[in-house]
């Protein structure tokens, strides 16, 4: 009893949540970001016709697109978790509002701008997808480091 004490009090936890949910939280979010990050130079060159020195090796680009496009699925499940105690309960306690909302804003955004890149018919409204996925996904790193911070 003591060692599932201690285990707990040194394990960063979401309250009501399994013990493992906020490690698979972090890991998604991580790989959903560097898989983004990744990607960056493709997108410059494909939509924006903006060429950059360092690229992906074209047989890593669709594996590395299939991993940001899996977790970014990933990360709409986990945030529908979220959304059922996490979000709701500290909305009612005012804690945190502020990180908060702009967290789920810019999921919000990066979900609705991916639909535009999968789906868009217009070239422009790809380009666009694109501009505010990106922008959304760079936000988010502050943003998302800020509101687990905050915890503290």
């Amino acid at each position: 009893m003591a060692a599932s004490r201690k285990r707990t009090k040194t394990m960063r936890r979401i309250k009501g949540y399994p013990d493992n949910f906020y490690p698979i939280l972090l890991f998604v979010v991580l790989a959903v970001l560097v898989s983004g990050l990744l990607l960056i130079p493709a997108m410059l060159e494909f939509k924006l016709d903006i060429l950059i020195d360092w690229q992906l090796p074209r047989d890593l680009r669709v594996p590395v697109l299939f991993l940001h496009a899996a977790t970014g699925w990933i990360i709409s499940m986990l945030i529908g978790a979220l959304w059922q105690a996490h979000m709701r309960n500290n909305w009612r306690r005012a804690k945190h509002r502020l990180t908060g909302t702009v967290n789920a804003i810019t999921f919000l955004l990066l979900g609705a701008s991916a639909l535009g890149l999968y789906y868009a018919g217009s070239i422009e409204t790809q380009v666009s997808s694109a501009i505010v996925h990106t922008l959304c996904g760079l936000l988010l790193i502050p943003i998302f480091t800020l509101h687990g911070l905050l915890r503290r």
